[in-house]
């Protein structure tokens, strides 16, 4: 993985997804904590629920975005998206929904394999290439999956 090949990389990510395009931008707004990942998450300590903390990223648009990105970052197995989805009420039956829901796990999932490789001086480093490989992979898979309306 290199900045020049992840550029193209995201062009043909870009080039094969255009057709969802309509559809995200027609997409019921709401509100969105932006920053929703396991490290803003918080466990209540008298009912052991969990808490979305650090709202500063708060926006109108897209919520399913917020769900996009806490599958992507969190440690769930594929197996176990539709159960985790379902808690939250989406519904995993219809094809639109889940095209949204697509799309936003790719945005999520591109957006941190582009800040790992751009930032790191040493794409090598032992530490950061179980990271480059998990996002990279993440990526991959969803690009075997691409929906189609």
């Amino acid at each position: 993985v290199s900045t020049q090949s992840t550029g193209q990389y995201y062009k043909e990510i870009v080039e094969k997804t255009q057709h969802l395009k309509p559809l995200i931008k027609s997409w019921p707004k709401s509100l969105v904590h932006g920053d929703s990942h396991m490290g803003n998450m918080r466990e209540t300590p008298d009912t052991s629920e969990y808490r979305l903390m650090d709202w500063e990223l708060t926006h109108v648009g897209n919520a399913v975005m917020d769900l996009g990105s806490l599958i992507v970052e969190s440690v769930l197995p594929e197996e176990q998206v539709s159960e985790f989805l379902a808690a939250y009420g989406y519904d995993t039956t219809d094809p639109k929904s889940m095209a949204v829901l697509w799309w936003w796990r790719m945005f999520r999932a591109c957006s941190i394999l582009s800040y790992l490789v751009n930032s790191q001086p040493d794409l090598t480093i032992p530490a950061i290439v179980p990271w480059l490989n998990k996002y990279k992979n993440q990526v991959d898979s969803l690009m075997a999956n691409i929906p189609s309306l």
